[in-house]
This record gives C-alpha cells, structure tokens and sequence, in this order.
C-alpha cells in the first residue's frame, strides 16, 4: 500500500512539475501596430538577456493565408539591436529578391548570415523602426494601424 501511494504522489508530482514547465513556455503573441515599433527597438535594446527578439507576423492584404505569413524580427546580437529577415517561413524566401531590392533603393545595406542553419539577412544600420513600418506599411501594404502579431523572448513587453 505505501509503495503505491508513494507511486501515485511521485506520479502526480512529476505530471504538475511537466504542466507548469510547459505553461511557462507557452508563447502568446501580443498585438502591435507599427508605431510601437520605436519603443519595441528601444525594450531590445536595452536588454541585457540573452536571447532577445521581438518578432513580427502578419499576413498581408494580397496573400491573407496564415500559411503566406511574413516573419520580422528586431533582435540583439553581440549586443547590437538590428532587424533581421528571416528565410524560413516560404513568403520571406520567395520574397528575398524583391526585398534585397527595396533595401538597396531606400540605401540600406545588409548582411546575410546563417545561425542553427537558419539563413536571414541583417540591417544594423540606419532608422531601423522607420525600417521595419516602411516594410509592413509600404513593401506589403499593409495599414498602419491594423495591429500585427509579436512574439518577445529577453524583455518584458506593456502596450
């Protein structure tokens, strides 16, 4: 009898550790519009934690299925802040070109660099949440204050 119970509590125990690990990690994204985009920038780059990002998707006007989204992100990397286009979700690789395009007729330059196999291109330089607004708002149209989902991981965000 007090091999079973012991078997029970230990069973039970190991079951409430699991669930709140697994609620703990459980990522909600909170809703943004692009002009938040200047103090989102500034939350990242006043982070000391390691890794820290705010990531931006939102499906666009001509493309609406979430399968079409578009990924963005602000992130802190050997403690610089930059914007970074990531090519994993299949809208942001089909739209690599056209991107490299708009960046280099607005005068931005990038880097394209590669971290746990994942290919993205990086803008360090410049007016990076003017960046960011001009793509969602001008590159995919998208309005201005249709708000947009963010996943933050390394700071605490408050709208």
């Amino acid at each position: 009898m007090k091999i079973s119970l012991l078997v029970v509590v230990g069973v039970v125990a190991a079951v409430v550790l699991a669930s709140l690990l697994l609620k703990s990690r459980v990522v909600r994204p909170v809703r943004v519009t692009v002009a938040d985009m200047p103090r989102i920038l500034a939350a990242v780059s006043a982070s000391a934690r390691t890794p820290t990002f705010a990531a931006f998707v939102f499906t666009t006007p001509d493309q609406p299925n979430s399968k079409d989204a578009v990924n963005l992100q602000f992130s802190l990397e050997n403690g610089r802040a930059g914007l970074d286009w990531v090519l994993l979700a299949p809208r942001n690789v089909r739209d690599k070109d056209r991107f490299i395009g708009y960046l280099h007729r607005r005068g931005y330059s990038f880097v394209e660099r590669k971290m746990n196999r994942v290919v993205y291109l990086r803008i360090e330089d410049g007016d990076l949440p003017q960046l960011c607004a001009e793509i969602i708002t001008g590159f995919y149209a998208r309005p201005r204050d249709e708000p947009i989902d963010m996943i933050v991981e390394g700071f605490e965000w408050t709208s």
